[in-house]
C-alpha cells in the first residue's frame, strides 16, 4: 500500500506538471503515462538538491516538499481553467496486464537484478539512504567497479520509493516492471497519437516488448529501462510537435531530454546528440527551449561539475603503449556488432526493422521521421568508438556483456520510426 502511495503521488505530480506544459493538447492515457515519467524524474530531481544541501537523506522533506509542490500545481491547474480530459475506452491497453504477468513471473526468479543492479544502481540507492553523511563514499576509487562515474537518476527514485517502504528489495523488482510498463504504453499510445491504428499500434508494442530475451533485460533493474523511456517520449514529443506546430510539446520534449541525460553517462551522450541534431533543425525560439532543456539537466551538469570522479575503467588506446587500439579490434568491433544485431535472441526483430525501413524509403528517411535514423546512427558510432578507443577490457568480454543492453534501450524507438514510417494512416 505505501509503494502504491509513493507511486500515486509521483504520477500526479508529474501528470499535473504536464497539463500545465501541454494542457489538454495529448490524449489522456497518453498524457496519464508520460505524467507518470515526468514526475519520478521531478521526484528525482527534489530528492538530489536535498542530498546537495543536506548532505544526507532526509526521511521527512522529501514527502512534505512534494505534496507542497503538489498542491500548487493542483491549484495552478484550477486557475489556468484547462478542461477536464476525456477518457474514452482503449481496449489496446490491454497489452499492460498482458505484458505485466510474464514479467512478473520473471521477475520474481530474478528478484535481485542482474550483475550491474546490485554491484552499481543499487548499491548507489544504499549508499544514498543509508549513507547519511557518508553517501558520497559512493564516488571513493576503490569502488570503481561499481561504475561510481555513473549519474543518480534510477538510485535516487528507489530511494523515493524506500522513504515510504522502508528498505526492501521487492521495490526494486517492482520499479523495475513499473518503467517497462511505462515504456509499453508511452510506445502504445504514442503511436496512436501519432495516428497509428490501435490495432497496429498493439502489435508492434507486443513484438517489442514480448521478446523473452528483452524481458529478461527489462527486469535486470538497470538504468537502461528509465533511459529507454525518456528517450522514446522526447522522440514521441518531438514528432507530435512537429505534426501541430505546437512550442509546448517541444518544451516537453526539452524535458524529457534534460531528464534523459540524468540516468547514466550514455544517457548523457544521447541526449547531447540528440539536441545537436533538433538546433539543426531549426527550431523555433531555441534560446528558450535550451534554457529548458538546461534547467531539467541541471542535476546532470551540477554532477559532472562538482561529483564526477576520475573514470578508473579507461586506457586511452590511442595513446597507450600497453593496452593500443588496433585495427584489429576495430574489425572485432565491427563483426561483433553485426553478429548482434541478426543474433536469434533476438527472434528477427532488427532484421524486421531494417526490413521494414528500407521498403520505405521515402518516408523513413524524410523529416522528421528521419530524426530517429540520425539519432540511432549517430549513437551507434559513439558507442563503437568508445568500444574503440577505451582499450582497458578485453574486448571480446566487454561487448558480449554490454552491446545487447545498449541496442536494447534503443528498441523502442526504432519500432517507433518503423511503425510510423510503415502505418501513419496520413503518411
Amino acid at each position: 500500500m505505501m509503494y502504491l502511495l509513493a507511486l500515486v503521488i509521483a504520477i500526479s505530480l508529474g501528470w499535473l506538471a504536464l497539463q500545465l506544459i501541454i494542457k489538454d493538447r495529448l490524449g489522456f492515457y497518453l498524457s496519464l503515462f508520460l505524467g507518470a515519467a515526468l514526475g519520478l524524474g521531478i521526484i528525482g530531481q527534489i530528492i538530489f538538491y536535498l542530498q546537495l544541501v543536506g548532505n544526507n537523506f532526509n526521511h521527512f522533506l522529501p514527502p512534505l516538499i512534494s505534496l507542497i509542490l503538489l498542491g500548487i500545481l493542483y491549484l495552478a491547474k484550477k486557475t489556468k481553467k484547462i478542461q477536464s480530459p476525456r477518457i474514452v475506452k482503449n481496449f489496446s491497453l490491454l497489452v499492460l496486464p498482458i505484458l505485466a504477468i510474464p514479467l512478473w513471473m520473471e521477475a520474481h526468479y530474478f528478484p535481485s537484478g542482474g550483475w550491474d543492479a546490485w554491484s552499481c544502481w543499487n548499491l548507489k540507492a544504499k549508499f544514498i539512504y543509508l549513507g547519511q553523511d557518508h553517501w558520497k563514499d559512493i564516488f571513493l576509487p576503490i569502488l570503481w567497479r561499481s561504475n561510481t562515474n555513473y549519474p543518480l537518476a534510477l538510485p535516487i527514485i528507489n530511494v523515493w520509493f524506500w522513504h515510504w517502504t522502508g528498505f526492501s528489495q521487492n521495490v526494486l523488482m517492482l520499479n523495475s516492471i513499473l518503467l517497462t510498463l511505462l515504456t509499453t504504453g508511452v510506445l502504445l499510445l504514442g503511436l496512436q497519437e501519432l495516428k497509428v491504428s490501435k490495432v497496429k499500434a498493439a502489435i508492434v508494442t507486443l513484438a517489442v516488448f514480448t521478446l523473452s530475451f528483452g524481458n529478461t533485460l527489462s527486469i535486470s533493474q538497470y538504468s537502461d529501462a528509465l533511459f529507454s523511456l525518456y528517450l522514446l517520449a522526447a522522440f514521441i514529443c518531438y514528432l507530435l510537435f512537429r505534426e501541430n506546430k505546437d512550442d509546448r510539446l517541444l518544451v516537453l520534449t526539452a524535458v524529457f531530454i534534460g531528464l534523459l541525460s540524468f540516468t547514466k553517462n550514455e544517457g548523457s551522450i544521447a541526449a547531447a546528440i540528440l539536441t545537436s541534431l533538433l538546433i539543426i533543425q531549426r527550431l523555433p525560439k531555441p534560446g528558450k527551449f535550451i534554457a529548458i532543456l538546461i534547467a531539467a539537466a541541471l542535476p546532470t551538469i551540477i554532477f559532472i561539475l562538482t561529483m564526477l570522479p576520475h573514470n578508473e575503467a579507461f586506457t586511452n588506446g590511442l595513446t597507450s603503449p600497453d593496452k593500443p587500439s588496433t585495427l584489429a579490434r576495430l574489425g572485432y568491433i565491427l563483426i561483433y556488432t553485426l553478429v548482434e544485431f541478426i543474433s536469434l535472441k533476438w527472434n528477427g526483430l532488427w532484421i524486421l526493422a531494417a526490413v521494414g525501413l528500407i521498403s520505405n524509403l521515402r518516408k523513413a528517411f524524410v523529416m522528421p521521421l528521419a530524426i530517429i535514423g540520425l539519432f540511432f546512427v549517430l549513437y551507434i558510432a559513439v558507442v563503437l568508438a568508445y568500444y574503440q578507443i577505451n582499450t582497458f577490457f578485453e574486448i571480446g568480454w566487454w561487448m558480449s556483456n554490454t552491446l545487447n543492453r545498449i541496442i536494447f534501450v534503443l528498441m523502442p524507438s526504432v519500432f517507433l520510426w518503423m511503425a510510423l514510417s510503415l502505418f501513419r494512416k496520413d503518411a
